[in-house]
């Protein structure tokens, strides 16, 4: 694979499995520095290690997305790490409640508008400042 992302620095939420993992992979082998993030600690650590052992440059962090200070610490851990953020993926989002309206709780209709809607615009906002 050609290294068209030699020294780039990408952040990836929802990174720690599925799609945004095979895009840290694949941004990886292109020669990027990854940052992943997942609500899960135990999963962005065993999705960093698996990474590292790959070759890869990888940091992550346990982030709500929904919440903007967390997003936030994010950027910082990135910059902190690597220096900078070229590239941002808004890759996090969780699975609507299903069923009929009236049964859904709100809770669960809630943390779904919060994690992909609110989510995806900390996202855009905290890497847009960085760009």
């Amino acid at each position: 694979m050609t290294l068209l992302l030699l020294n780039k620095v990408a952040v990836i939420t929802g990174g720690s499995r599925g799609l945004g993992y095979a895009i840290a992979e694949t941004y990886a082998r292109a020669g990027a520095k990854v940052v992943i993030a997942s609500r899960s600690a135990r999963s962005v650590d065993e999705a960093v290690k698996k990474l590292q052992h790959n070759g890869a440059q990888a940091a992550g962090l346990a982030c709500d997305v929904g919440d903007l200070a967390q997003v936030e610490a994010l950027a910082e851990l990135a910059i902190r790490t690597f220096g900078r953020i070229d590239i941002w993926v808004n890759n996090a989002g969780i699975s609507a409640p299903y069923g009929p309206t009236a049964h859904v709780p709100s809770a669960d209709f809630l943390n779904t508008v919060n994690t992909n809607i609110v989510g995806t615009y900390n996202g855009s906002v905290v890497a847009l400042r960085h760009f």
